[in-house]
């Protein structure tokens, strides 16, 4: 659902891909849940999110968009995207994850435990 709502704002602030970066954010966003739900969220599933994400905006746009690039075109599209989607999405995510799941567990905000005084 959020990856739907990111599509809506992408087209709403012009987007190159038009209209159907609705589709290509949902489609994005559902291979991300099935991916959480097979490997229960572990620390792999979360580098694997990105860099799967990634690809997929590149198959959307080989198998949906039929762009005539050559083969040796999409084989750099799908290992640039690969590579970037595994440091900056997944592992950079994790790293994120974590900070954030930190900062909540030491904050008086959001204590996780009750507190005896």
């Amino acid at each position: 659902m959020t990856a739907t709502v990111k599509g809506f704002v992408e087209v709403v602030l012009f987007s190159f891909h038009g209209i159907l970066v609705i589709l290509m954010s949902a489609l994005q966003g559902l291979i991300l849940d099935v991916i959480v739900y097979l490997l229960r969220k572990h620390t792999i599933s979360y580098i694997l999110e990105g860099g799967i994400a990634a690809i997929s905006n590149v198959a959307y746009i080989q198998f949906f968009l039929n762009l005539p690039f050559p083969v040796e075109a999409y084989a750099l599209m799908y290992l640039l995207a690969s590579l970037s989607g595994l440091v900056f999405g997944g592992f950079g995510g994790l790293i994120l994850y974590k900070m954030v799941e930190n900062r909540m567990e030491h904050s008086s905000i959001y204590p996780t435990q009750t507190r005896s005084t």
